[in-house]
């Protein structure tokens, strides 16, 4: 699949010559259309799973247990805010 390509791809590039986040943005900006959307497409997807691993771990940790516990005890006692 592409974006296991695209992760391959940058793990090399990250262990050989693309050390620092200029050098990235770099190679970014010389993407030619059709890659940068491709690359786009894969980040929002790597960036996405980042967040939810984080959350997940928060949650397993109990990290969240305090503002959960907070908010169903606004819930019940009808302190609701419409979205």
């Amino acid at each position: 699949m592409a974006l296991k390509a695209l992760d391959a791809a940058l793990a090399m590039a990250h262990s050989t010559c693309m050390n620092t986040v200029k050098d990235i943005q770099k190679a970014v900006s010389n993407l030619p259309k059709a890659d940068l959307r491709r690359f786009r497409e894969w980040f929002e997807e790597f960036d996405a799973r980042l967040w939810d691993e984080q959350i997940e771990q928060d949650i397993r940790s109990g990290k969240l247990d305090e503002l959960a516990d907070e908010a169903i005890e606004r819930f019940r006692s009808g302190k609701r805010t419409k979205l």
